[in-house]
């Protein structure tokens, strides 16, 4: 794997099995990005929430 890491980084092709594991952890970073970004936007409270299901 790391001889992948070199020609990765040096623009070579690498295996086709380094490959996908690049592209799973960037679609996993990416998700967890996006999930991040959502989690942090600012929304209703909890007790704005509770107030608009009757739960107060």
């Amino acid at each position: 794997m790391e001889d992948d890491q070199v020609k990765r980084l040096a623009g070579e092709e690498v295996s086709p099995e380094y490959a996908a594991m690049v592209e799973k952890a960037r679609l996993e970073q990416e998700l967890g990005a996006a999930v991040y970004r959502r989690r942090i936007e600012p929304g209703p409270s909890q007790t704005e929430l509770a107030e608009r299901a009757d739960m107060t």
